[in-house]
């Protein structure tokens, strides 16, 4: 049986076999590593470069020589403190404080009389106790707030890291602004900082952030003047505490990288967190957002600018548009001016998420009041890799590419040596984030072609 083929098959089936060849998109290349001196090259990751890739785990990422030769690299992370104080058995004490509520008239021979004589507090005044016949340190009823707060640290015998303040809440000091001073001989004062306090009770939920942090040595101070700079009326001040953490080993700082992200009115204003049937209906102002990156996000923050807000919060993300929200938090966010500074809420703790679609929901009447961004964080990674001498060198997106695979390669070459890491760094080629996503996806249906 013999076969005869016509020009113009044969011409079509020349056709299909070029396209079929030139089906197998080239690497994109979207960086040119800079500064790459020696073989072993260490290049901390942005999160721009998640705009390239459509994995977190940078699988499509490939390191090439100037002859497109694919280089071996391994991603790291090497900044553990986050990690390391889950390792660490750190010893953490509270020790509650004595305080003295104490008033604006009371003289300095007074005050240093409480580092020699005993004292007595009560509701709304204080009582010194010296063997005086003048009857000069007589009880005092406090009639207006104290002027500062006197704590008494002499019995502490290790480092200081924090202090801890309660108080009975109510709408005038939901918010304390603290100024905290140290001194040894109750003459010589030595500021320690100011801080935002916030106790807030709103629709059952509660944020309590009642924490100044320090870093003092053991012994640096016998006492601490607290003064309450904002939220005095009808101050009732419960309980005052040392915090204090025993350890040897000092972890090291986490640099974190952030970047924000903008949103729009959703055209849900209702809430989507459906606990009961009365939820389908509560109303909320809501605003949904789209990542145009996959970094695996640590840390969430609310960016309502020179807003201010202390009401209910819930964040909700999800993968794919068309999953159910998914409920990430839900409590209290506060953004108040405290002098010449705006105070928030500390960031919230995400597990490493690369979901694309986010929502958030505040109370309803801030809906056209409000254009709240929302601000991610992580902890940058690093890229080695272990160079052929042929620069320069690039960074690319192939999706044929093997993370594994390299990654094993690397490991081949390395073994057990511990080469000094050569730090090197990034320039952007401009290339397109849409374009670098959908060269790869970009097959020929050869079936579909031919027939």
């Amino acid at each position: 049986m013999r076969f005869y083929w016509s020009y113009s098959k044969i011409s079509l089936l020349s056709a299909l076999l070029f396209l079929l060849l030139e089906a197998r998109a080239e690497p994109l290349p979207i960086y040119q590593i800079s500064d790459a001196q020696g073989t072993y090259l260490q290049i901390p990751l942005s999160y721009t470069l998640y705009r390239y890739s459509q994995h977190s785990d940078l699988r499509d990422l490939v390191a090439l020589d100037a002859d497109n030769n694919n280089l071996p690299y391994s991603i790291v992370q090497l900044a553990p403190a986050a990690v390391a104080a889950k390792k660490i058995d750190l010893q953490k004490i509270s020790t509650d404080l004595a305080f003295y509520p104490i008033a604006d008239d009371i003289t300095p021979e007074s005050i240093r009389a409480l580092s020699t004589n005993k004292v007595s507090v009560s509701v709304n005044h204080v009582q010194v106790v010296v063997n005086d016949d003048s009857g000069v340190f007589a009880e005092k009823p406090q009639r207006q707030a104290p002027d500062f707060y006197l704590l008494d640290l002499r019995e502490l015998k290790t480092p200081v890291t924090g202090l801890e303040i309660d108080w009975d809440p109510d709408a005038q000091n939901q918010y304390l602004e603290v100024e905290l001073e140290g001194s040894s001989n109750l003459q010589n004062w030595v500021s320690l900082g100011r801080s935002t306090l916030v106790h807030i009770v709103q629709q059952e939920q509660v944020l309590k952030r009642n924490q100044l942090t320090l870093d003092l040595g053991a012994a640096t101070y016998d006492f601490f003047r607290m003064k309450i700079l904002r939220g005095t009326d009808n101050l009732k001040i419960t309980h005052v505490a040392a915090l204090q953490t025993i350890t040897d080993i000092k972890l090291p700082d986490v640099q974190f990288e952030s970047w924000n992200l903008a949103g729009k009115l959703s055209t849900t204003q209702t809430t989507v967190y459906l606990p009961d049937e009365r939820s389908k209906s509560y109303p909320v102002s809501a605003w949904e957002y789209v990542r145009d990156e996959a970094t695996p996000a640590e840390m969430l923050s609310i960016n309502l600018l020179t807003n201010t807000y202390g009401d209910t919060l819930k964040v909700f993300s999800r993968l794919a548009e068309k999953q159910p929200w998914q409920l990430v938090y839900q409590g209290i966010w506060f953004n108040i001016q405290v002098g010449n500074e705006w105070q928030k809420s500390d960031p919230i703790s995400l597990d490493r998420s690369s979901h694309k679609f986010w929502r958030i929901e505040l109370n309803e009447s801030v809906k056209n009041l409000l254009n709240p961004e929302l601000a991610f964080s992580w902890q940058p990674t690093q890229l080695r890799i272990i160079s052929n001498n042929k620069p320069p060198y690039f960074l690319a997106i192939d999706s044929e590419s093997s993370l594994y695979k390299s990654k094993q390669v690397f490991n081949q070459l390395l073994q057990k040596a511990e080469p000094h890491w050569s730090k090197a760094g990034l320039v952007s080629l401009n290339a397109s984030p849409i374009a670098a996503k959908q060269n790869p996806a970009h097959r020929v249906d050869w079936k579909k072609f031919l027939f």
